[in-house]
Parts: structure tokens; sequence; C-alpha cells
């Protein structure tokens, strides 16, 4: 006969572990309490404007990274547009040498096309370096970091 695996102990641990005393958890609880309480003690409005003045540096300084990278793409695009338009010239040269007026013809039509291109790229590349500099003089012009360091002293954080 075989006994059921329900009805067996197969891990038994000492009747020490399995007691819990409530009086001793609420005193410890009553301990840790008191240690938060005070260690949150500080103002409220300290803890506001320290996150609100991190918060703000941190927008500038995201606005920044984004305009720069904005910026850097927009000059790749018009390097990238001068390059391919002087790639053209150059078969444009060499189908003139051979005397091939049809494929000369076509490169003329994809330079001016490309040019017009260029020139929408130029005027908002100027856009993106002008975003760049005033999200640079934003952050530049961001007067609270010993605010912040104060306020992270008093905090204790």
């Amino acid at each position: 006969m075989s006994i059921p695996i329900t009805h067996t102990n197969l891990f038994a641990a000492p009747a020490s572990l399995m007691t819990v005393n409530l009086a001793d958890v609420e005193q410890a609880q009553a301990k840790r309490r008191a240690v938060a309480d005070k260690l949150n003690t500080k103002d409220p409005d300290l803890r506001k404007e320290y996150n609100e003045l991190r918060a703000r540096l941190y927008g500038l300084t995201q606005d920044a990274k984004n305009a720069e990278i904005y910026c850097l793409t927009r000059a790749g695009e018009v390097k990238n547009l001068e390059q391919q338009i002087n790639n053209l010239l150059v078969k444009k040269k060499v189908a003139s040498a051979e005397g091939n007026l049809r494929y000369e013809r076509l490169l003329e039509n994809a330079v001016v096309t490309l040019e017009t291109e260029l020139l929408d790229r130029k005027i908002e590349f100027n856009r993106a370096k002008t975003q760049s500099t005033n999200a640079a003089r934003g952050l530049k012009a961001f007067d609270s970091y010993q605010r912040i360091a104060d306020l992270k002293k008093s905090l204790a954080i």
C-alpha cells in the first residue's frame, strides 16, 4: 500500500520558522516608519522646485542635442547634393567630349533639378542652424545650476 503524496510532508520546517509574532512585526514597522518620517521632513516645495529645475535643464539639453542632430543631418544632405551635382557635371563633360548630345542634355536637366533641390535644402539647413544656435543659447542662458546644487545639498539627494 502506498501513501498518497498529498498526505506526506516532504519539507518539514521547524515550528519556529512557521510562527509569526505580530507584535514584533508591528514594532519593526514602527521603527521603519519613524526613520522614513525623519528622512521625509524636508519641505515639499523645495523638492518640487528641484524637480522643476531638473526637468527644465533636461528639456534644454535635449532640445540642444536634437537641434544639433537635425542641423548635422541637413548639412549632410546639402553636401550629398553638391557631390551628386559634381558627379553629373563630370559625366556631362565626358558626354560632351564624346559628342553624345542627348545624354548631355539629360544630364543638364538633372543638374538643374538637383540645383533647385539644393537651394531648398540650403534654406532648410540655414533654418536648422538658426534653431541649433537658439537651442544652444537657451542652454547657455540657464542660470540655475547653483540653485540645483543647493537644493540637492539641502534635500540630501
